[in-house]
């Protein structure tokens, strides 16, 4: 099946850079406005396409990812028993995932319109209008794969996200950072 030359000009422009910088900044701001308790920490940030200056004129969508770090889930395999003792005396969590994503599901609804919001298995979707792209918005905690300590009570770690599809209950890991990290390193 060939494919128009007007389809293959269309993939080769890049998208609107303009545009997916207010959508990024829209949805930032609506999030940074809840009225968060003091000790809530997080991180919003950029991922795929626009990121990785790969996206496409009129087939991209802006994903977001919110990351709460102020709790997170780890994989201690590695670990000796000196760095497992390290990584038990931290103590349970106070909050969870779903006390932190329900507020931004609540504040995106109310700032773009129910109508617009729909809440999926992995993100949440926000259509776009005449000033706004599409967007995704993952909202995770961060993962720890935590590297072998060899006695040691000074933890490395490989920094990852994590997040469950709701439909299934299955946790999703992604290593968004390192792989942007090693897109922009490759030779």
């Amino acid at each position: 099946m060939a494919i128009a030359e007007s389809q293959l000009s269309t993939w080769a422009n890049q998208g609107s850079i303009k545009m997916s910088s207010i959508t990024y900044e829209s949805i930032r701001n609506c999030i940074n406005s809840i009225n968060w308790k003091s000790d809530i920490t997080y991180e919003i940030y950029l991922q795929g396409s626009y990121k990785n200056s790969t996206n496409i004129y009129g087939n991209s969508d802006v994903d977001i990812v919110v990351e709460f770090t102020k709790i997170f889930s780890s994989n201690t395999s590695n670990l000796d028993e000196i760095g497992k003792a390290v990584h038990n005396a931290l103590g349970p969590a106070k909050y969870t995932l779903e006390g932190f994503k329900n507020p931004i599901i609540e504040k995106l609804t109310k700032s773009f319109g129910e109508q617009h919001v729909e809440v999926g298995s992995k993100a949440i979707r926000i259509d776009g209008n005449g000033s706004r792209l599409d967007a995704d918005v993952l909202v995770c905690i961060r993962y720890k794969k935590y590297l072998t300590n060899n006695g040691s009570k000074n933890l490395h770690y490989n920094k990852g996200i994590i997040f469950t599809n709701s439909y299934n209950g299955d946790s999703i890991i992604n290593y968004p950072l390192i792989h942007y990290d090693n897109g922009v390193n490759k030779k």
